[in-house]
């Protein structure tokens, strides 16, 4: 399967125009020759690290799908003595494409956030919601003997890599049209393009349909069907991380009753996968859950004189990794079929362990 046809497949789930101003998404370095464009092995993990990447030189791997982008900052020189820039190397010399969605992944239904409320039954919505403009484009191109991969290739070649895949749909006359989405942001630049397309090659621009609006967040939060204990609700979050400790900042009030006392109910829980300070800020819940906070977040949510929460800590990378062999494996296993063997990296660990 070409590199293309599996980035289609990861866009169709979760565009890249979904990601957040700051983050860097997206296909992060492109092999330089045609045999490496075509990917056998795919390796899932959530970050790249030079264990990761010598996991993946043994395994002849073609893609590596790293969850956070190992290029973040603007690269200025590459150097063997930083291990960052020495995975970006290796990648290049085996000729390993390599590809990160990271918060594209955290906004989008079904992604990381909701993975991270699975085992809670309850009502969800966002946090941090935004919605999400979607334009849809037809062109349809006059009658021509050039495959759907010449034309990718060729006259079509700078939207694909601009606004991500094409969709090619046959005409009642059995001519050939494509369609593909942009955002808003892009719409004018879109149309640009495309009415030039249409003049050069004669053929008809269908002007653009507004796709119904997508509610989309960068957090979640639940209101429960049934109150439980935090003492519940800790036991439930272990055995869905997989984790033995997790660390609690119980709310106040809590603090000044015993822990398994039935005043400790938890009606509605809040979730960022990751960093999840500024997301939860001011979420009204009865519980926090995410990888991290500083000290004076955690002061601020469980002092809070009008509604305290408490906050459950699993490590950074603890409250994302699952979601990779929960979830994303079988989606792409379903989208991909037998075209591709997909794996799990075995050697992506949070850095923190208890000792």
């Amino acid at each position: 399967m070409f590199l293309r046809d599996v980035i289609e497949v990861l866009e169709k789930f979760a565009p890249l125009s979904l990601a957040a101003q700051w983050d860097n998404v997206g296909l992060l370095v492109e092999p330089d020759n045609t045999s490496a464009d075509f990917i056998k092995k795919i390796m899932l993990t959530n970050d790249l690290t030079l264990n990761v990447m010598k996991e993946c030189i043994d395994k002849e791997i073609n893609l590596i799908i790293s969850y956070h982008p190992p290029i973040f900052k603007p690269v200025t020189r590459l150097l063997q003595s930083s291990w960052k820039e020495s995975v970006i190397m290796s990648c290049v010399k085996y000729g390993i494409a390599l590809y990160s969605p990271h918060t594209c992944w955290d906004v989008v239904e079904n992604g990381v956030n909701d993975w991270l409320l699975t085992p809670f039954k309850g009502k969800k919505q966002c946090l941090k919601a935004r919605e999400r403009k979607v334009y849809r484009f037809t062109v349809e191109l006059p009658e021509t003997k050039l495959s759907d991969d010449a034309l990718e290739s060729g006259v079509l070649s700078d939207i694909w890599e601009i606004y991500g895949p094409i969709s090619h749909i046959k005409l009642p006359n059995d001519k050939k049209a494509f369609t593909f989405v942009c955002d808003e942001v892009d719409l004018n630049d879109a149309k640009a393009k495309l009415k030039g397309l249409a003049v050069n090659f004669h053929s008809t621009f269908t002007d653009v349909t507004e796709i119904t609006n997508e509610r989309l967040g960068e957090g979640r939060l639940m209101i429960l069907d049934q109150p439980i204990r935090i003492n519940e609700a800790i036991d439930i979050i272990k055995k869905h991380l997989k984790l033995d400790h997790v660390l609690l900042a119980s709310s106040h009030h809590l603090q000044k009753k015993n822990f398994n006392d039935g005043y400790q109910l938890i009606s509605s829980i809040a979730v960022c996968a990751g960093s999840g300070s500024s997301v939860l800020k001011g979420a009204k819940a009865n519980l926090y859950i995410t990888g991290e906070m500083g000290h004076h977040e955690l002061l601020d949510v469980t002092n809070n004189t009008c509604a305290p929460s408490s906050v459950i800590l699993c490590n950074h990378s603890n409250t994302e990794r699952g979601f990779l062999s929960d979830f994303m494996l079988g989606y792409l296993k379903g989208e991909l079929k037998d075209k591709v063997e997909i794996l799990v990296s075995e050697c992506d660990v949070d850095p923190l362990v208890v000792v």
